[in-house]
């Protein structure tokens, strides 16, 4: 019983969505930030999809983390919206299973896992 709640709520908690995007979209936009510090031994499932979004003259970075039930290609407007709103870069990361996030089903320590390689990617 116990292992089947978790599994339950993990699924309420992380929805994850079908994905909106593809690995050729958001062209010189979408990275791919090695979990490891070595991105020679790491593999497929070792990196985590993230768009990044540059202005010109920044002087700020945001590190965006998506809402439930959405993705990098859902909200591209709206960091692109911040982006120019705001004249900032926007670094938006994605959760596992979400996108084309490998990982599996989300949970919270997987999202932040994955917030935390895209905050010491900056």
């Amino acid at each position: 019983m116990g292992l089947f709640s978790f599994d339950l709520v993990t699924r309420v908690l992380f929805p994850s969505p079908k994905a909106s995007y593809g690995p050729d979209d958001f062209k010189d936009e979408l990275i791919w930030i090695p979990k490891t510090l070595d991105p020679h031994t790491a593999g497929y499932r070792d990196f985590v999809p993230c768009l990044l979004l540059k202005f010109s003259s920044a002087r700020f970075t945001i590190l965006f983390c998506h809402s439930n039930a959405e993705d990098l290609g859902r909200c591209y407007p709206f960091c692109s919206m911040l982006r120019s709103q705001l004249q900032v870069n926007v670094l938006a990361v994605e959760y596992p299973g979400y996108g084309i996030c490998p990982g599996g089903q989300a949970c919270e320590e997987t999202v932040t896992e994955n917030a935390f390689v895209a905050f010491r990617f900056l």
